[in-house]
């Protein structure tokens, strides 16, 4: 894999995202995910463009992204950004309170894009899809 576009690479990215769950199973955040282990195959690197993101991603309990957000416009970000055990339990917080300012948003770990008010223009994900296999 080119992992070109991407700082951390696959390897230590998956680690990253294994440490987060383990960890927020113990913290009894994400129980539904006790025992699940992270994987990923040869196409695991993602570009996702703002409107696949807006018409085409539903939650999958299945899988994890991890990488970078980049977001092209100031003062309004109207989606969620969530990880979620099936219960909503937010993990990332929704930046509609605190909008972000046009830049990268790099090691956002997710599994769920709420794109209520996305118009697909304003920005776009790029990392890793990994696969989360219960025990």
């Amino acid at each position: 894999m080119a992992q070109y576009w991407i700082q951390i690479p696959v390897e230590n990215a998956k680690e990253v995202v294994q440490r987060k769950i383990d960890e927020l199973v113990a913290l009894g955040t994400l129980p539904d995910y006790a025992g699940y282990t992270v994987s990923y195959d040869e196409n695991c690197e993602v570009v996702l463009d703002g409107n696949w993101l807006a018409i085409n991603l539903p939650y999958e309990p299945s899988s994890m992204y991890f990488g970078t957000f980049v977001v092209n416009f100031d003062n309004n970000f109207p989606a969620d950004i969530l990880i979620t055990d099936g219960t909503n339990e937010t993990i990332i917080q929704n930046y509609l309170s605190s909008p972000p300012i046009s830049g990268h948003y790099p090691y956002i770990m997710w599994n769920f894009f709420g794109a209520d008010g996305w118009d697909g223009s304003q920005g776009y994900f790029f990392g890793y899809k990994f696969t989360l296999t219960a025990p």
